[in-house]
């Protein structure tokens, strides 16, 4: 629940970046129950995304409405907007149009003007701190679900991210994520 105490300002010292992985862990365990439960995934994806913006939307005007009123509901609003099922559904709907094959879908995605888009427009709003307004993680999530399946999937992907610089740090990013924040109170201190 890193997540959640990150929520509270009361993340534990040099692992604050942890609230991450109580969000995937989070996501696992509802996930493959919610998947196992239906025998239509796409219409459980659209749903999940549809109930989690709807139930988002409709926190934020309550809270909104008489904010002194509805602490409570602005701690589980801060929990709801970093929880982010919506967005990994949406990472699941890509991987199921991929292992489905709908051509329809993978022919649009896999085009080379629609990975050119996706890229330039992914390089210019990250470089420049562009929020979406209301939207910001879903619109980002379906760029990067894009960008993703051209990258995994495409066998004429605009760019590989195969090498064996990328391989090594992948095999270490996430050991330097976790370590960063230590890494900086020490050196802070040292300095």
């Amino acid at each position: 629940m890193p997540n959640v105490a990150y929520i509270f300002n009361s993340a534990i010292p040099f692992i604050s970046q942890v609230w991450s992985v109580g969000v995937e862990e989070q996501f696992y365990l509802q996930w493959p129950l919610l998947m196992k439960s239906v025998k239509r995934k796409e219409k459980l994806m659209f749903g999940v995304i549809a109930m989690y913006i709807l139930t988002k939307f409709i926190m934020f005007a309550v809270w909104k409405s008489n904010p002194d009123q509805h602490n409570g509901l602005k701690v589980f609003l801060s929990f709801w907007e970093i929880f982010n099922i919506d967005c990994m559904a949406i990472g699941g709907l890509a991987a199921l149009y991929y292992f489905r094959n709908v051509r329809k879908i993978l022919d649009f995605v896999y085009k080379k003007s629609t990975q050119w888009v996706v890229t330039i427009s992914l390089i210019v709003l990250i470089s420049l701190g562009i929020r979406i307004p209301y939207f910001h993680y879903e619109f980002y999530a379906i760029l990067f679900a894009i960008l993703i399946l051209n990258v995994a999937t495409n066998p004429k992907t605009l760019f590989t991210l195969e090498s064996k610089g990328l391989n090594y740090l992948g095999k270490v990013s996430y050991g330097i994520y976790m370590f960063h924040p230590l890494m900086l109170c020490v050196t802070a201190k040292f300095l």
